[in-house]
């Protein structure tokens, strides 16, 4: 199993100044395979692929004094992500969805670079992370590195630097569950658990809204390419990186909370991509996360040697948990109220007491299987 563990990264005025300049030779390779590849099918009708660009590097690397100064197999790792874009360009296709070409990337849109290969122009050595033409990283470890690293990647946003290394994990063998809980989520009470507790929607976009208005109307004042509209662009992205990091920070929490708790559990299988196409209730749905919090709770599960069972969410909220009647509600509706058995309960906890029916039954016909 992969896990990536992030660091905040402090490098001198000096090695920032190498970074800059090697992620800029990065983007100027990337663009430069890509303005390539559209000439060559165009005047020769001829497809260039990965193999086809690498052997030209070393060419290309030695005409290039800033090609030189950056780590090879990272330049060769620009040339694969290339090739991904452009693989996932004609899978879009022939999916028959909306399939944007490859474009080529401003300084904004090219933020990072990544050693494919750990030892290969990138190591731990005295508490700190060696880099290739750069020297000793200031890094702060906040935690324990585990596993064995795979890929080191060096990111610049937003005028912070961070180390993402992803590591391999020995997978941990299953539990036998003790404890299980059915988990329905949704935008009045974000969790509600099979064992009646209700978790509050912290609705983080909605409350930092104002001061984000604000702070983009202040942005469209500005003169277009000036100084002071750069400066209030950063302002901007601060505050909607706040945002992201109050979210995640937020069902991080929560999802370890539940698996400290719990040994199994059953989730709904949900299409968020559609549901997130109903215009009244996108921004509320992409500001929940459910499938980041689902991620999350998966992932550390995972770690723990937990279960998660995706079920149906078919008439999860109109069955009456109580008699397995269906009882029609709208979404106004916060209470379930069945007329055939009288049992009253809370909407979101009748779903998740459902939910966890399905999926104990889906689990024990797995078992048989």
């Amino acid at each position: 199993m992969k896990k990536a563990f992030f660091y905040r990264a402090y490098p001198t005025k000096h090695q920032e100044q190498i970074l800059l300049q090697q992620i800029n030779a990065c983007r100027c390779l990337y663009n430069t395979a890509l303005e390539q590849r559209k000439n060559t099918y165009q005047e020769k009708k001829i497809a260039l692929n990965y193999y086809d660009q690498a052997k030209q590097l070393k060419e290309c690397r030695e005409s290039d004094p800033e090609l030189m100064q950056v780590n090879y197999s990272m330049l060769q790792n620009v040339l694969r992500q290339l090739q991904k874009t452009y693989a996932a360009f004609f899978r879009r296709i022939q999916k028959g969805e909306k399939a944007g070409f490859p474009r080529f990337k401003a300084q904004n849109r090219f933020t990072s670079m990544t050693y494919p290969k750990y030892q290969d122009g990138c190591r731990i050595t005295k508490g700190r992370l060696k880099l290739q033409n750069v020297g000793l990283l200031k890094v702060k470890w906040h935690r324990e590195l585990q596993g064995v690293v795979k890929t080191v990647t060096v990111q610049h946003h937003n005028g912070k630097w961070s180390v993402v290394f992803s590591c391999e994990i020995k997978e941990t063998s299953l539990v036998t569950p003790q404890t299980s809980v059915g988990l329905d989520v949704g935008l009045h009470s974000f969790v509600a658990t099979s064992d009646h507790r209700l978790v509050e929607n912290p609705r983080i976009l909605r409350k930092a809204e104002r001061e984000l208005k604000i702070q983009q109307r202040i942005v469209s004042k500005r003169k277009l390419r000036g100084s002071n509209r750069k400066k209030a662009v950063g302002l901007l992205a601060k505050k909607h990186e706040k945002v992201k990091h109050t979210r995640k920070d937020f069902l991080h929490k929560l999802s370890r909370q539940l698996v400290d708790h719990y040994d199994q559990f059953f989730v709904e299988k949900l299409n968020v991509k559609a549901m997130v196409q109903n215009k009244y209730l996108s921004k509320s749905i992409a500001d929940a996360s459910w499938t980041m919090f689902l991620q999350f709770l998966t992932y550390k599960a995972e770690e723990a040697g937990k279960q998660v069972v995706r079920v149906n969410p078919r008439n999860t909220s109109q069955e009456c948990s109580g008699c397995g009647q269906i009882v029609k509600k709208g979404l106004s509706v916060r209470t379930h109220h069945c007329p055939h058995c009288g049992l009253q309960i809370d909407r979101d906890i009748n779903s998740a007491i459902n939910i966890k029916r399905r999926g104990h039954r889906l689990w024990l016909e797995s078992k048989v299987a």
